[in-house]
């Protein structure tokens, strides 16, 4: 029997969330099997680094529900402001009083007296532009199929304004990656 589209993706969903789960739990032996002598020595309690582990695992279950409930169409949208707000949160890093070193890197800020290193941010915020960009650039790009082979002829995608602006926002990026 063939399933149609919908009861793949549920199924799909479902095996993405029960891996997931699986390695949050792996996480949460390996992070206490590996941190719970030096956290009763340090903090006084065996499972600190536990619970600290456990309100991440919590904070982004919640930001993946989050994302889940955000229609693409809306990442698709607003890509370019997600690239620039990550982009800006990078720079925030060097304002002196604002960001602060960790181990000599100023790659730290704190918001509401909450750690955040913005450097993490980017990565999903270019995974959303760079997906936008070839959303978009598959617009503008023609196939022809000949004897069963995608031959695609480029209607300077890459040259185009947009293509600059992804190899703009990109290389930002990561120069300011490699200041901090």
């Amino acid at each position: 029997m063939f399933l149609n589209r919908s009861d793949e993706l549920k199924k799909q969903a479902k095996i993405f969330c029960l891996s997931s789960f699986v390695l949050v739990m792996f996480g949460f032996v390996f992070i206490y099997s590996s941190s719970s002598a030096f956290a009763m020595a340090k903090h006084g309690s065996a499972i600190f680094f536990l619970k600290k582990h456990l309100f991440q695992a919590v904070f982004s279950f919640l930001a993946l529900l989050v994302c889940a409930i955000i229609p693409a169409k809306l990442f698709k949208i607003h890509a370019e402001k997600i690239l620039l707000i990550a982009i800006v949160g990078l720079a925030i890093s060097f304002i002196p009083g604002v960001g602060f070193l960790v181990n000599g890197s100023r790659r730290w800020f704190s918001v509401f007296g909450v750690s955040f290193q913005p450097g993490e941010a980017i990565a999903p915020a270019l995974i959303i532009y760079v997906a936008s960009f070839l959303s978009i650039a598959r617009n503008n790009i023609s196939g022809n199929n000949i004897a069963g082979s995608k031959i695609y002829e480029n209607k300077n995608v890459f040259i185009s304004k947009s293509g600059a602006k992804l190899f703009f926002f990109t290389g930002l990026s990561f120069l300011i990656l490699l200041a901090q």
